[in-house]
């Protein structure tokens, strides 16, 4: 008798058990998340969205990276009580990255009139997004947050577009089919979650400088309130012919 790699054996099993994880009465969708996941806080944040939506969830595969370099995988199955709170954690997840395991195309509808957007419409993030379209991933220009993904269909290009700027006859992505968003990770390693403040043209940089001013400037605010109370009360108590009076 073979004997399988212990990793393997269950990795084969949960894949094998996977079939069944549906329960009766829920609407699930399969979904994966892929890179520093655990180091980026990436997973706990998923799952966490999940449960804190009223939504359940059950690992299907999950493959943790060994080394600094290694990437982890892990893919779920997402459940929620009815079709609209299903649809509302998987937009949820699309914005820390994770992808609808079932590939598919964006869904596109046309836009009825000027700044009129189609319903169920995808709002985006500020965070590089990539769409499915005739087979391939198209990278979304100008990303910005809480805008719209407009399509031309004969280029091929997405670009990212706020509702005054939507066009009669514009193709608007709808739906969480065939998107994929890339949050930023934090990598395996000694440095901390503030690395980036490390670099010299870092704008989130403390300038002790400018703390320091930030210190003065409050010490004379801090003054400046003090003498103006005590102003406040001697108007108050300014003796007019033995009585007490305020201005």
């Amino acid at each position: 008798m073979t004997l399988l790699p212990l990793k393997l054996n269950i990795k084969l099993t949960i894949n094998s058990l996977s079939k069944f994880l549906k329960v009766d009465n829920m609407y699930n969708r399969e979904v994966k998340l892929s890179g520093h996941i655990i180091d980026s806080l990436i997973l706990p944040k998923a799952l966490d969205r999940i449960l804190d939506m009223g939504g359940d969830f059950k690992f299907i595969e999950f493959t943790v990276g060994k080394l600094k370099g290694d990437i982890s995988h892990a893919k779920l199955l997402v459940e929620a009580s009815n079709e609209t709170l299903l649809g509302e954690i998987l937009d949820e997840l699309s914005e820390i990255g994770a992808v609808v395991v079932e590939l598919k195309d964006v869904e596109l509808l046309v836009s009825e009139k000027d700044k009129t957007l189609p319903a169920d419409f995808y709002s985006t993030t500020h965070h590089p997004t990539e769409i499915h379209y005739n087979g391939k991933w198209i990278i979304v220009e100008d990303i910005e947050m809480d805008c719209m993904i407009v399509v031309d269909t004969t280029a091929e290009r997405a670009l990212c577009r706020p509702i005054g700027q939507i066009n009669k006859g514009d193709h608007i992505v709808v739906g969480r089919d065939g998107i994929k968003v890339m949050p930023p990770e934090r990598p395996r390693g000694k440095q901390g979650v503030f690395e980036f403040m490390s670099s010299e043209a870092s704008s989130e940089k403390p300038i002790e400088s400018i703390i320091k001013k930030l210190l003065r400037k409050s010490k004379k605010s801090k003054t400046a309130v003090e003498k103006l109370r005590l102003f406040q009360v001697r108007q108050w108590f300014t003796p007019v012919q033995g009585q007490y009076w305020h201005q």
